[in-house]
């Protein structure tokens, strides 16, 4: 069965099985490295076989489209990435600062002990 997917990025319609549908939506959601190759090739061997019934082939220039959609969602994802890092670097600052705190929050906890003591006797 095939159904049409609509790009509102580039204003491309296009009808393809199902199962080839679920594959590119598949690649473009996994968290990994540039797969505009794989997409790509995947619009090439749905070329090749020349569509469902014939009719409903992919030209170039919808390839073109899907592996350009592909390499922004990979440059957010990058970006995205990139702000992680930077969260987990701030947090182990944060922790790092913390453990600093907690360490002169018991040690002015003693001296004030100790100054009681002494004023006590």
């Amino acid at each position: 069965m095939a159904r049409s997917k609509f790009n509102p990025a580039t204003s491309v319609t296009f009808r393809m099985p199902d199962i080839a549908l679920e594959k590119l939506d598949k690649l473009a959601l996994e968290n990994s490295h540039d797969r505009t190759a794989e997409i790509n090739e995947a619009c090439r061997h749905w070329i090749a076989i020349g569509g469902a019934s014939g009719n409903e082939t992919l030209t170039q220039q919808k390839v073109s489209a899907l592996g350009e959609e592909l390499a922004c969602m990979n440059a957010r994802l990058e970006k995205q990435e990139e702000a992680i890092l930077l969260l987990k670097e701030t947090i182990d600052r944060l922790e790092k600062n913390n453990s600093t705190l907690l360490a002169v929050i018991e040690s002015n906890e003693h001296t004030i002990k100790r100054l009681l003591e002494t004023l006590s006797r």
